[in-house]
């Protein structure tokens, strides 16, 4: 396509449709399949189409949860194995925000964490006893096959580092080296 601005406009079965603000986009999906990310106006999205669910937008996952500029196991690993355990309002952020954290409201806090993107081991559950634990080892240095030692679900695709290590540079722009 070429062109002026685009609406783009994602029908759902028996649920109507609903309008995306304009922008630049590419989208490329198969029913059933998940697609390519996109550019979104607050940032980047991963679009997630499925016969019976249609297209979902999603935020990219981000590590450092409190904004602090610094990815620490104490502060957002905790958040996010707190998130994943289900805790919300202020016992989700009580003694867990870094120095200088930037978001400090509950509400900013749970909203930075993509509980779907954090799938890491690839089961189709994002849990804090798996998924929860790989984060907070990754975020503690392991750079081993010993970080899925005892931490993947039953079913789980990803159970090496390098697995590991992709999916959280793909889906969480995280920068981990090999």
């Amino acid at each position: 396509m070429s062109g002026g601005p685009y609406a783009i406009v994602s029908d759902v079965a028996l649920a109507g449709s609903a309008p995306m603000a304009a922008g630049s986009y590419r989208i490329v999906a198969t029913v059933g399949e998940a697609a390519t990310t996109g550019p979104g106006a607050a940032g980047g999205y991963r679009v997630f189409a499925g016969f019976w669910q249609g297209e979902r937008f999603i935020p990219q996952c981000m590590l450092d949860i409190d904004g602090n500029g610094v990815v620490e196991p104490a502060f957002d690993g905790l958040l996010i194995t707190r998130a994943l355990n289900g805790l919300r309002g202020q016992p989700l952020v009580d003694g867990a925000l870094g120095t200088g954290a930037q978001y400090t409201d509950p509400a900013q806090i749970l909203a930075r964490i993509n509980l779907d993107a954090l799938d890491v081991d690839g089961d189709q559950k994002s849990l804090s006893s798996t998924d929860g634990l790989i984060i907070v080892r990754v975020m503690s240095g392991i750079r081993s096959d010993n970080l899925v030692a005892g931490a993947t679900g039953p079913g789980a695709t990803r159970m090496s580092w390098a697995q590991i290590r992709n999916h959280l540079n793909n889906i969480c722009s995280a920068g981990l080296a090999p």
